[in-house]
């Protein structure tokens, strides 16, 4: 194995203890945690193809453009209805007195008066119902149309990037494991050549922090994974 890539993850110098690449690590390890919380948590490993059928589905944007593409659906049919509104059903009460001459029906005694004032009390109760003239029916299936098309290809597009970033991090998530491995094997190594010839083992690539600078990067990549 190469030795410079080995440790390739630290910066060293003369006065200098050796730290690890923190920053891009802390973005990757953040954007997994907000992008899928329940995956982490889960105890069997997510595959590849799970993790981007996940991620079209149950992303935030997704659901929104899923939402949208609906409403819009609910209204291209309703475009192409003849009635554009269901009917509506109206009523009154007239309650009062009346001295006109015209006969008044009095629901209250049943009898019919040409003169004096009288109690008025009654009802009345109708339907109406709107209707498209005009072409404006046409205007309107034309605009449901084109709602329909838009809202199913931005549902489209946010799949699409929805599984984008998902495979980017899924990816990035990856590496970092493959990292954290590859620090603890030289981490097991070095623990071995240290039972075998005692603590002041030194590794002449990193001088005085051999041990050090191995267990703060497997104590780093624990925390952030954490």
């Amino acid at each position: 194995m190469n030795q410079k890539s080995q440790f390739s993850g630290y910066k060293h110098g003369k006065n200098q203890k050796p730290r690890l690449h923190r920053s891009r690590l802390n973005r990757s390890i953040i954007s997994l945690v907000l992008f899928f919380p329940s995956v982490l948590l889960a105890e069997e490993k997510l595959s590849y193809l799970d993790a981007l059928g996940l991620a079209s589905e149950n992303s935030p944007d997704v659901r929104m453009a899923t939402a949208d593409t609906n409403i819009a659906n609910q209204q291209k049919n309703k475009a192409d209805s003849i009635l554009p509104e269901a009917p509506s059903l109206e009523g009154s009460i007239t309650r009062g007195s009346s001295t006109d001459s015209i006969e008044i029906l009095d629901l209250n005694n049943t009898a019919i008066s040409n003169s004096g004032s009288k109690p008025v009390r009654g009802w009345e109760v109708g339907i109406s119902q709107k209707v498209d003239l005009a072409g404006q029916r046409g205007l309107r299936q034309e605009q449901g149309e084109a709602n329909q098309r838009y809202y199913t290809a931005r549902l489209q597009t946010s799949r699409m990037e929805a599984r984008s970033r998902a495979r980017e991090l899924y990816i990035q998530a990856t590496l970092l494991s493959e990292w954290e491995e590859h620090l603890s094997e030289h981490l097991n190594r070095f623990y071995r050549l240290r039972a075998r010839f005692g603590g002041s083992y030194i590794d002449r690539r990193l001088g005085s922090y051999s041990l050090v600078a191995l267990n703060m990067g497997i104590q780093t990549l624990n925390s952030e994974r954490e």
